[in-house]
């Protein structure tokens, strides 16, 4: 289990990054 939470994280921590620059870009416009 303990190795499905580590990839499941590491593939969360990407669409966290993504999402965040998406909200960064549109709060600028």
């Amino acid at each position: 289990t303990s190795i499905a939470f580590t990839s499941l994280v590491v593939a969360a921590i990407p669409t966290l990054f993504v999402s965040s620059k998406i909200l960064v870009l549109l709060l600028r416009v």
